[in-house]
């Protein structure tokens, strides 16, 4: 999943800094083939009782049976987890500096997680559902979430840094090019005094004056 994922935001990239393909006109391409794909998943899966069973040992009334309960959370997956975030990770992966900058998510998601798994510890989610409890973040979460933070401000200075020298590249290319131009202007104006004093020299009513 991760390495289609980085291979996804790269191919994005390319086709849409080189090749001038619409950002929408990507996804789209992706999802017919990922649909075409789960599609002939799904037939090969639901013809074979021990595949069924290994992928799905909780459907009790059929590979196909869809419980109504879990009607919000498909919902959420398609729009919110499948759509809204490949829209996103399109737009950052042809806008941003850098497209593996947008993989960063892959690391800031489990931190979002255990945050968010906390804040609902403190207030109260245990007490309110007691037959969903949720423990509480330890040390080895809150160690992980500080490596995490440290290699996204990590990832965060070397854009920094790239976008300044990328800069400063800029600024230099533009000076050499301008003292380029200033000295090709002075060869000319040489060039053109030269031909036009020859000129002048060359013409009938010098040549008369040098006569005399």
């Amino acid at each position: 999943n991760c390495l289609m994922t980085a291979g996804f935001a790269l191919t994005l990239r390319v086709l849409t800094q080189q090749h001038e393909v619409k950002t929408t006109t990507c996804i789209a391409c992706v999802y017919a083939g990922a649909s075409v794909l789960m599609f002939i998943f799904a037939m090969v899966v639901s013809n074979n009782s021990s595949l069924s069973h290994f992928f799905c040992p909780d459907c009790q009334g059929g590979f196909w049976d869809f419980p109504s309960e879990a009607s919000f959370a498909l919902v959420y997956w398609v729009l919110g987890s499948s759509v809204l975030s490949y829209w996103c990770l399109s737009f950052g992966a042809a806008h941003a500096r850098d497209a593996t900058h947008t993989l960063a998510y892959t690391a800031v998601q489990p931190l979002s997680a255990t945050i968010l798994q906390g804040c609902l510890v403190l207030f109260g989610w245990n007490e309110a559902h007691p037959d969903v409890r949720l423990n509480m973040p330890g040390g080895v979460q809150f160690g992980g979430a500080l490596f995490v933070v440290l290699g996204v401000a990590f990832v965060a200075g070397d854009a920094r840094i790239r976008s300044q020298t990328k800069v400063q590249d800029t600024e230099d290319a533009v000076i050499d090019l301008e003292n380029d131009n200033d000295s090709d202007l002075d060869e000319s104006s040489q060039s053109l005094s030269s031909l036009i004093g020859r000129t002048i020299s060359n013409s009938p009513s010098a040549l008369h004056s040098q006569k005399k």
